[in-house]
């Protein structure tokens, strides 16, 4: 008790002094002693950062601090609160590999942006163009949409298409992609292979 209320202090001191990264910066250093010192002094569970519009549970996913997650969600923290672009923090944990803390997020409800409502920006994309194939493989086991689409319509196809990421293509044909959808402007998959001369990947959508 005599520790927490000497966290708790120091963390009231660091707020009175304008430190702004505050809470955010403590659940991403995996500082749970600084984290309960701000939630003892009523700092919001799900308080927003200025930059991303994301909750502490957003910074501690992306970097692996599953003690600190674990403190969040039992302190009643969102875990399906989505950031600036619409990440949720599973998708966060997801995008950086971070195999506990994902396990932990879905334990307790956790889902991807694409498993939620009007989801503005779906993060398995940019897995797929940065040719992050273990992402895109706990994107789909956690349930995202094979043919989830962008604010364009883009499904990860179209997006292992365009980028030449031939390996991913295949995993995501075989859990189920569909090879014929369009976006926005009526292209398809092999429209984006053959317009970025990715002549394997053209082959293997034929």
């Amino acid at each position: 008790m005599k520790s927490l209320l000497i966290t708790a202090i120091a963390a009231l001191l660091l707020v009175g002094c304008g430190k702004s990264d505050g809470i955010w910066a403590a659940a991403e250093e995996g500082d749970v002693e600084a984290v309960k010192g701000y939630l003892a002094i009523d700092v919001n569970v799900d308080a927003r950062d200025d930059v991303y519009e994301g909750t502490p549970l957003h910074f501690a996913a992306f970097r692996g601090r599953k003690e600190v997650a674990e403190l969040l969600i039992n302190e009643g923290a969102d875990v399906n609160a989505k950031n600036q672009a619409g990440a949720t923090p599973l998708d966060k944990a997801i995008e950086k590999n971070r195999d506990e803390t994902v396990n932990l997020l879905r334990k307790h409800g956790g889902k991807t942006a694409e498993k939620l409502p009007q989801a503005p920006d779906i993060s398995i994309h940019e897995a797929v163009a940065e040719g992050n194939i273990e992402a895109v493989k706990q994107h789909l086991a956690a349930g995202t949409d094979v043919n989830a689409k962008d604010r364009h319509k883009n499904t990860p196809l179209h997006a292992a298409a365009a980028w030449g990421q031939k390996e991913i293509a295949e995993l995501l044909i075989a859990n189920g992609a569909d090879v014929n959808a369009k976006r926005f402007d009526g292209r398809t998959p092999l429209d984006e292979a053959v317009s970025e001369g990715e002549k394997e990947i053209a082959d293997l959508l034929r």
